[in-house]
């Protein structure tokens, strides 16, 4: 866990008395044996299937845990009123080696940039 950034400190501690996870290392997302964690495979396989069931409108080879991370940091920017500072805790929370980098990303472009 970052203990640089004490906002994702605070956002872990609130999910963890939510989910009841006394044990930091206790797994989330665990396989059907509940010994181990879903790995990115299966989960990327199940959202394809949900997709397709569903039949929602995105294209099922788009969807994927990627999609969700960047879905999470165009929606954090956003309810941050686009600012300079949202961009700077998602490239934190995404391990970025810039802010340039999270700009990237999230597909940013010059002017859509307004602090």
């Amino acid at each position: 866990m970052n203990q640089n950034n004490p906002q994702l400190i605070e956002i872990i501690h609130r999910l963890h008395n939510k989910l009841n996870i006394i044990n930091d290392d206790e797994l989330i997302l665990i396989n059907r044996f509940k010994d181990k964690s879903i790995n990115i495979q299966y989960a990327n396989r199940r959202l394809k299937e949900i997709a397709k069931k569903y039949n929602l409108k995105i294209s099922v080879n788009s969807m994927s845990t990627h999609t969700f991370r960047k879905t999470l940091g165009r929606r954090v920017w956003a309810m941050n009123q686009y600012s300079e500072k949202s961009l700077i805790m998602l490239g934190d929370l995404f391990n970025h080696f810039s802010i340039g980098i999270t700009k990237v990303y999230l597909g940013i472009k010059s002017q859509e940039i307004g602090d």
